[in-house]
């Protein structure tokens, strides 16, 4: 998934400063226009390193940055989209059940094997990146500079913690999701 988001995301890579609001965050990380928000501070910290160590035109790098970031974000949508269907798709626990000592693949009491279901929630997660990564609003983000695609890697960085903490009980999960809310 990251290498074709990628490599479709850099074939239409914006060359320069993209006017409107990427024009705008491409001057505030440059130092060109001051800062008007607090937010997105972390965006524009690593926009800054981008840039600093850009070796020619520090737009394109950016543009480049943000192009990346947004593949990543498609490679956690589908691990998120995925984790969820699985989690709404799980079993409950059967506290009368007997154990199976047959070597037929578990099937949940509905008829629906664990193969079944995994591959309806990998096709799920498909789709969700599909929709979300080639709409024109998230398509126009990740191709010119842009905080939105590190937005939204922290925020699908919160829901893969919380489906872990949620799942498991894995406490380094649950302490980076309350990192991430904040």
């Amino acid at each position: 998934i990251l290498l074709i988001v990628a490599g479709i995301y850099l074939g239409t890579l914006c060359a320069g400063v993209y006017p409107g609001a990427s024009g705008e965050a491409t001057g505030q990380a440059l130092g060109l226009v001051p800062v008007t928000a607090a937010g997105h501070a972390l965006a524009f910290a690593a926009a800054r390193l981008v840039a600093a160590l850009s070796p020619g035109d520090a737009p394109f790098f950016l543009n480049l940055a943000t192009a990346l970031c947004g593949s990543v974000v498609a490679v956690l949508l589908f691990r998120a989209a995925k984790g969820f269907i699985l989690e709404l798709t799980r079993p409950a626990p059967d506290i009368y059940a007997q154990p199976d000592v047959t070597d037929e693949p578990a099937r949940r009491n509905d008829g629906v094997s664990e193969e079944a279901r995994v591959s309806a929630a990998t096709l799920g997660g498909v789709l969700s990146v599909l929709v979300a990564v080639f709409s024109a609003p998230f398509w126009r983000a990740s191709t010119s500079f842009s905080t939105h695609p590190t937005d939204t890697v922290l925020l699908l960085l919160l829901v893969l913690s919380l489906l872990r903490c949620l799942s498991s009980g894995n406490k380094i999960a649950c302490v980076t999701a309350m990192f991430l809310s904040g």
